[in-house]
């Protein structure tokens, strides 16, 4: 029977060293590393923030919005803008038309008086004929629409244009005829076959007018 109580006493000792041993080690690892707060608070939750509007001039963030800014430029605008009582009277047309619905026509005669306030001496003068875009199958326009009239076959009778009789200069009671100078120009892509824009030259240079 002492045999066995030795025995015993023996692996009791044994595993209260290993025990031991094991406190000391989680005691030694707590001082490592710390132990976790009792209470710990949690996290703070940071809303989300949209990234700011980037100003497209300057590279820096806009203080504004796009709707401010508009407001603000108009109510600036409005208060130093100052209107005139009317445009400046530099063109003035009188036209005399008479329509013949059956046979599709219009003529007519057309007075323009023009003021020159270009600030350069002029002498030739360009006109647009707008309608003679529709006067062949061969016109600017045509051509930047791949030659087509809506998908529709052009009779001849379909066509439509201006054709410019006579011009006259008028400077007080003379008269001088400039038909001889008329031709049709393309400033934009030298079509031959586009009468769209015509010019005329006068005998002499008209000066600018002399402003304020």
């Amino acid at each position: 029977m002492t045999f066995n109580i030795g025995v015993f006493m023996n692996k009791s000792l044994i595993s209260f060293i290993e025990y031991a041993v094991w406190i000391v080690a989680c005691v030694g690892l707590a001082a490592f590393i710390g132990l976790p707060d009792a209470d710990p608070l949690p996290a703070k939750q940071v809303p989300a923030q949209p990234p700011p509007r980037l100003s497209q001039g300057t590279g820096q963030l806009a203080e504004q919005s796009a709707e401010q800014w508009a407001e603000q430029w108009a109510e600036q605008w409005d208060r130093d803008l100052v209107l005139p009582s009317q445009s400046d009277r530099i063109a003035n047309y009188t036209i005399d038309v008479k329509l013949a619905p059956a046979e599709r026509l219009v003529t007519g005669t057309e007075i323009l008086e023009w003021k020159n306030t270009t600030g350069i001496p002029q002498q030739t003068f360009p006109f647009h004929l707008y309608h003679n875009a529709w006067k062949n199958n061969r016109s600017t326009f045509v051509k930047e629409n791949n030659y087509n009239f809506g998908g529709r076959q052009m009779k001849p009778e379909d066509y439509g244009y201006t054709n410019v009789k006579r011009v006259v200069l008028l400077e007080g009671n003379n008269e001088t005829d400039i038909t001889g100078t008329f031709k049709y120009i393309q400033p934009d892509d030298d079509n031959p076959d586009d009468q769209t824009v015509f010019q005329v030259m006068t005998p002499r240079v008209f000066l600018t007018e002399v402003r304020p």
